[in-house]
């Protein structure tokens, strides 16, 4: 099981562990990676297996910001509606 700590709890990591709680396996398949000073583009397909042996497959690109070697800021795109669809989940 994955799991997410921050200092302190929040609504939003509150949100993002129900999500992580969701799934029994993730895994990430990365297609292309490019990286320049300080910014980090990843083009993958996150294939998820859901606790009821339900399959997502999704296609992703997520943005990384870097400041002293460290993830400042992360932001992932995909399809919301395909998500759901195969998920079966409301975000």
């Amino acid at each position: 099981m994955c799991r997410w700590s921050r200092s302190r709890e929040s609504p939003v990591s509150a949100v993002f562990q129900a999500f992580l709680d969701a799934f029994s396996d993730a895994k990430l398949d990365i297609r292309t990676l490019a990286a320049e000073s300080g910014l980090v583009l990843v083009e993958r397909v996150d294939c998820f297996t859901m606790n009821d042996g339900r399959k997502v497959v999704l296609p992703v690109t997520g943005v990384f910001e870097v400041k002293n070697g460290k993830i400042a800021r992360f932001s992932d795109y995909f399809d919301l509606a395909d998500f759901e669809e195969q998920s079966g989940m409301k975000l």
